[in-house]
This record gives structure tokens, C-alpha cells and sequence, in this order.
């Protein structure tokens, strides 16, 4: 074959042969290779050539020679099963010669060669008859996708080889799962230390198995001494590079020489190497994950203390990781402009975490009166920062300020009884509101039960028929009789909530005194409880002040 000139013509081909296979190596002995050599003896026999008349090309950009009667492409690759459309290049291939008018009919070994997508298959017949392309083979069967009925056959084979897919991705994935649990390696990163090795089993699930590589083992064991005798992540680093450690070829994390910093974190952190269990995670799409331990027996494990000293190192130096919902006014900050909440978050650095309350709107407002110069930039960077922060403000000043603010409170008692009796006068207010909302609920109360008993005297007195209809019906109007008590009983509650008990001011003098001493004693979701027991709100306005609401309920 030679190549074809730029004005010379295109070759239009009698017939494209389209192939493909999922997996290099099938188990049941097919091969590509083999797929196409049956379709080439079917294209002969297809088209009523000799075979050896026949000239087979492989890309458009080459023409068959020119004593050839006959052209045919061969498309052929290997590709998944579960491709999409986007990803199909081979229909793709078909599809262009087709629109080029180089393309008279196709051939495929099998229909599930063209897709086990009914969608796929679908769009592949559909964008065939649009570029005037009609005739498919199927080995040496032909089938016209213009004919109603043999268009429902093809219907058919797509929906049947979408099925079959089905059932062998299932079958796939239980098969890994088996070989997961009798032992055999199923992919992924192994550990540092491990090696695969094969077993000489055709399965695919089951050609290889984890075993430990002494080597690396004994390296590993030298780590966690190292670590344990003070020398720091650095130190172990050099020390492998010196060591000229090379990781075997079965983990990515590390090339060499020597390991990274994360690899040697992610090994020090490793309990496989204490216990000898690893965990396989074998998941796959529309089927539910399972997580499977495999045991190896370490000639020489790490030993479980040593493991817990350097945990507990590690937590030392982390420092303190409180999950976003154990923050101390967790809930309880807003920004005063748009009354929205600030939500607890974290931010991670190469060195340590950071906590945070975290505002959008605040942060939006911020950004207006910096753009408009009534916040500088000095205001807007943090005491240990060094860019301006918007949306954010640190936990610790947060809640530095609030508690100071709290032992401002504390050293002023006459305050407190003043703003006592503030909401003393407010909540008379509201008093007869919630009572009179009460009332009219206790009404609605009565008539929902009157209508009720009325619904039962005419059930029993034979009036109502027993069917599902009045079985609704009773349900219904039971339901409505719960709900408006509920909504008595929250009414009412907010009506004795309203009125302050007269010890309120002393006891909350008294809470303030003793704040600091019990913050200093409580567990972190105790010291929430404490501070709930005493603000009810935090206020945080555009330019950062911050006041508080105490709880005087």
C-alpha cells in the first residue's frame, strides 16, 4: 500500500469490517487477531470475491492498489464493553467514512461487537441510514436497517447483548469479590513492604496474590524504630535516599530512590504493619461496595505499642481536631446586616488545620466597604495572618471575644438586671399575644374532637359502612386531632416562656462568675452546653464588632 496523494481520489470501500475485544487475553482462547481473520473469510464470501482479491486497509489515508477489485477497512481495537458513545472511536471511524461516502456497508463478527449499549447500538443504526449506509452484516447474515422487521431483529440483538452485559458485570463483580476473600490480589496500591506474586492461574481475578517482600519489610520496621527514637520525616527521607531504597515495581506511590515524605506518613500510619490485615475496597456502579480483609502472616510486625506511641505522637502534634459541630458557638453566630448564619469550617495547611466561622454574605458585604475604602486592608488580615481574610473570622479570636465580652458582663451585675428587666417588659408583651394564640388553638382543639365524636356515633350506629374509605377518614381526623393539641401544647409552652422567673437576673450573675473555672473543667460538648446556657445569639457586623444576646429564658 502506498499513500494517497492529496488530489487523489477517495477510494470508496465495498465493505467496512468492524471489530473488537474487551481484554487483551480472553479466557475462552478469542482473540482479536482471530475475530478478524473470520471476518475477513466472511467478507470474501459476503462480497464473492476471492479472498486474495480482496485489499484490506486500515486507515482512509492509505488507497488499495490499484490492480485490487475490491477495498475493505478493518476497524479494530480493543475496547471496554461499557464505553459510551463519546468514547466508542470506532464507531466513530465507521460513522466518517460513512458520511465521506466511503463506506457501502459494515460487517461485524457479532452485533454485541457494535455495542452492548442498546443507546449506542440505536444512534450507530441511526447515524448509518442518515449518511445513506443501509446494510449491515452479521458474519455472513445480512440485515437491512431501513426493513421494519429486520430493524426489530437488530432491536432485539441490542437489547439482548445490553442484558448479557449485564449479567457479566455482575458475574465480574462477584467473581472479584471471591477472589478478594480466598486471598488474591484484585487491584489497587499495595503496601510498602508487600510484593505480588503469580500464581499461575489463567482467571483474571485470580493471576496474582500478595506476599510480603522481606526486603522492603525489614525497611519498614527500620522506619518505625527511627521514628520512635525522635528523628523526624526529613531525616527518614535522606536516610532511604542514602540507603538507595528502590520501591518494587508494584507501588506508585514512591518510584525511588528512596521514599517520599507522604509515602513514609502513609506507612507510619499504616496499621497493616502491626496487625498484618489489609483491606481490599472492591466497588463498581449500580452494585453496593464491599470491603474485604485480607490476612498476611509479617515475619516480624511491628509491635502493637510502638504502633500506639507514634499514633499518639502524631495526635499530639496535630493538636486539636474538633469536628465542625463541637465548636463553641456552633450555631449560635449570625451576621447582624442579613441575619444569616455562620457556619462552622475547617481549612488545611501544609503545616496544620485552621477553624473557622464562615460567612458569605459577611464576606460579600466586607469586599463592598473594602472596594468603597471604608475597610482598610489592615482590618481585614487576621493578628497571625498576612492576606486580608473576608468571609471568614478564626474561632479562637471569635470566641475570645464573646467570652470577653461574657467577663465584661460579669464584673457589671447592675447591667444584667437591666437588660432583665428589659426583656421582662418585652415578654409581658408578647405574653398576651401567645396566650390569646392559645386560646383560639384550644378552640380549634374542641372542634376537631367534636367532629370527631361525631364521626364515631354515626360509625356505630351502622350510619358509616366499614370500608377504606372511612377507615381514611377516621385516620385523618384522628391525625388532625394530634396535631392541633401539639400545636396547643408549643403555644403554651412559648406563653410560660415568656413570663422571666424572678430569680433570673442572680442566676445568671451567678452562672457568669463561675464560667471560666467550669469552661476550664468541661469537655469540649460540655463547654457548648455551658455557653448555650448563657447567649442565646452572637452578633457579628460588616466591620467585624461583636455583641451578644444572653439567654434570658
Amino acid at each position: 500500500m502506498r499513500p494517497r496523494s492529496a488530489t487523489a481520489p477517495v477510494a470508496a470501500f465495498d465493505l467496512h469490517i468492524l471489530c473488537r475485544l474487551s481484554v487483551t487475553e480472553s479466557e475462552d482462547g478469542e482473540s482479536l487477531e482471530a475475530q478478524i481473520a473470520q471476518a475477513k473469510q466472511d467478507a470474501a464470501v459476503v462480497l464473492g470475491v476471492d479472498l486474495d482479491r480482496i485489499a484490506f486497509v486500515e486507515s482512509p489515508q492509505l488507497e488499495p492498489p490499484p490492480e485490487a477489485a475490491t477495498a475493505v477497512k478493518v476497524s479494530a481495537r480493543y475496547i471496554s464493553g461499557g464505553s459510551s458513545w463519546e468514547q466508542r472511536q470506532d464507531l466513530q471511524d465507521v460513522l466518517d467514512d460513512a458520511r465521506a461516502g466511503r463506506c457501502r456497508a459494515v460487517l461485524t463478527p457479532n452485533l454485541d461487537r457494535v455495542a452492548r449499549n442498546v443507546e449506542v447500538a440505536e444512534r450507530f443504526k441511526r447515524e448509518l441510514l442518515a449518511a445513506g449506509v443501509r446494510t449491515m452484516y452479521e458474519g455472513r447474515s445480512p440485515l437491512d436497517l431501513a426493513d421494519d422487521h429486520q430493524n426489530l431483529v437488530y432491536g432485539m440483538r441490542a437489547t439482548f447483548s445490553a442484558y448479557e452485559r449485564a449479567i457479566i458485570h455482575r458475574r465480574n463483580f462477584s467473581g472479584h469479590i471471591r477472589a478478594a476473600r480466598e486471598g488474591f490480589y484484585v487491584g489497587g496500591n499495595i503496601p510498602f513492604g508487600t510484593t505480588l506474586a503469580p500464581t499461575g492461574l489463567r482467571s483474571k481475578s485470580r493471576r496474582l496474590r500478595m506476599v510480603i517482600d522481606d526486603d522492603e519489610m525489614s525497611i519498614v520496621n527500620r522506619l518505625f524504630a527511627m521514628r520512635a527514637d525522635g528523628a523526624s520525616l526529613e531525616d527518614l527521607v535522606t536516610w532511604t535516599r542514602e540507603r538507595g531504597v528502590r520501591p518494587n515495581p508494584h507501588h506508585y506511590l514512591s518510584r525511588g530512590p528512596g521514599l517520599t515524605r507522604s509515602h513514609i506518613e502513609a506507612i507510619l500510619k499504616n496499621e497493616f504493619y502491626a496487625t498484618g490485615c489489609y483491606r481490599f475496597t472492591i466497588a463498581t456502579a449500580r452494585w453496593p461496595s464491599e470491603v474485604v480483609e485480607q490476612y498476611l502472616d509479617l515475619p516480624n510486625p511491628v509491635p502493637r505499642e510502638l504502633f500506639d506511641q507514634l499514633a499518639a505522637q502524631r495526635a499530639r502534634r496535630v493538636g486539636d481536631r474538633q469536628s465542625p459541630g463541637a465548636y463553641l458557638l456552633s450555631g449560635l453566630v449570625f451576621h447582624r446586616e442579613s441575619s444569616t448564619r455562620f457556619q462552622s469550617s475547617v481549612s488545611k495547611t501544609p503545616t496544620r488545620r485552621y477553624f473557622y466561622y464562615r460567612n458569605p454574605a459577611w464576606g460579600a458585604a466586607r469586599r463592598a466597604l473594602h472596594a468603597k475604602s471604608h475597610l482598610t486592608t489592615a482590618m481585614l488580615i487576621p493578628t497571625d495572618g498576612n492576606h486580608p481574610v473576608y468571609s471568614s473570622i478564626a474561632r479562637r479570636t471569635l470566641e475570645s471575644l464573646v467570652l470577653t465580652e461574657l467577663s465584661r458582663l460579669a464584673e457589671r451585675p447592675s447591667l444584667v438586671a437591666d437588660l432583665v428587666d428589659a426583656a421582662k417588659v418585652n415578654r409581658a408583651a408578647e405574653s398576651s399575644a401567645t396566650r390569646d394564640a392559645h386560646l383560639r388553638k384550644l378552640a380549634e382543639v374542641n372542634e376537631a374532637q367534636a367532629a370527631m365524636e361525631r364521626f364515631l356515633v354515626a360509625f356505630a350506629s351502622g350510619v358509616l359502612p366499614m370500608t377504606n374509605a372511612t377507615t381514611r377518614k377516621h385516620d385523618e381526623l384522628r391525625a388532625r386531632v394530634r396535631r392541633l393539641e401539639a400545636e396547643a401544647g408549643q403555644l403554651l409552652k412559648a406563653h410560660r416562656g415568656a413570663l422571666t422567673a424572678p430569680d433570673t437576673a442572680e442566676r445568671i450573675r451567678s452562672a457568669l462568675a463561675a464560667l471560666p473555672e467550669r469552661l476550664s473543667a468541661a469537655q469540649p460538648r460540655d463547654q457548648v452546653s455551658l455557653i448555650r446556657a448563657l447567649v442565646s445569639k452572637v452578633w457579628v457586623d460588616n466591620y467585624g464588632r461583636v455583641s451578644i444576646d444572653l439567654a434570658l429564658g
